[in-house]
């Protein structure tokens, strides 16, 4: 693969925090001896039985799932944070491998230059589309519903989740009852800035219909797509705490909101950010129905 196709690919999108948690159980630069595998760029850890964290320098986070006959890799990182990606991935397991994007930033899907094929959700292609005829990857079609049957009762699964980006999706592990969520949900800080922006009310459907997931399937993780930012997975009331702050900007209510700071956006009042607790949500104020915020 060309290094200028991987160079487009990141699209500039890599997610930015205006400051670095100390070291956790997810981080990369925590020192365990049990660890799987590391090296300058990687932490291998294993979060369940058959789930291992792939954690980078970066705080780009991937996810291993093995079943008795095969495997899935969700999210491939930048690609620069972790150059050898399939033989790291094959220090876990060997058995066939579906890798799966959650969604097209180069954060997630850079990395994907690494294999012959991925797995994507179509709506994201807008993100790409430019550079799609320079990617010797395969992008194969993702829906709604899909079921990667991994053997001995290991099945993932696929829920759109669309705001963060059009094609974004979640994945539900039925057998250990967790959902990987990308940028879905946490990582610190959910961008709903980013273009293409989505309504508000887009994202509030997402946080419900995962909601109802959870309650129905009694599932009570989340880990998401930057976990080494976090000091444990999130659960229902990270996601109850995010439908609170997107109720009151579907209203106009921007009480308390701060300016959005981060090196690749230029200071103005029109990104911002929503707080409660440890949720937060950056924003367009334009979007808002109510663009006059309060300090």
């Amino acid at each position: 693969m060309k290094n200028l196709t991987f160079k487009l690919l990141l699209l500039g999108l890599v997610i930015g925090f205006t400051s670095s948690t100390k070291a956790q159980v997810y981080n990369y630069n925590t020192q365990v001896a049990t660890d799987t595998y590391r090296n300058d760029q990687v932490r291998v850890f294993k979060v369940k039985p058959n789930v291992w964290d792939v954690e980078t320098k970066e705080h780009d986070t991937m996810y291993i799932i093995e079943g008795t006959e095969k495997s899935a890799l969700i999210d491939t990182g930048t690609g620069a944070d972790c150059k050898n990606l399939p033989e790291i991935v094959k220090k876990v397991t060997t058995k066939p491998l579906d890798i799966i994007i959650t969604h097209a930033h180069g954060d997630h899907i850079g990395g994907a230059l690494q294999f012959p094929a991925v797995w994507l959700n179509p709506k994201d292609t807008i993100l790409i589309q430019e550079y799609i005829h320079k990617i010797n990857t395969k992008l194969k079609p993702m829906k709604e519903g899909q079921r990667f049957d991994l053997g001995g009762g290991e099945v993932l699964r696929i829920l759109d989740a669309p705001a963060h980006t059009p094609g974004e999706v979640v994945v539900i592990d039925e057998k250990n009852k967790i959902i990987y969520s990308g940028d879905a949900i946490g990582s610190g800080q959910v961008w709903l800035q980013c273009v293409p922006t989505a309504p508000m009310s887009v994202y509030y459907n997402t946080l419900c219909k995962i909601e109802n997931v959870m309650k129905k399937e009694k599932i009570t993780e989340l880990y998401c797509g930057h976990q080494g930012y976090l000091s444990a997975p999130l659960n229902m009331k990270f996601i109850q705490r995010m439908k609170h702050i997107t109720l009151r900007l579907m209203n106009g209510d921007q009480k308390g909101s701060e300016l959005f700071i981060n090196q690749n956006y230029k200071k103005s009042n029109i990104y911002r950010t929503m707080t409660e607790g440890n949720a937060c949500i950056v924003y367009d104020a334009r979007t808002i129905k109510n663009n006059k915020y309060t300090e």
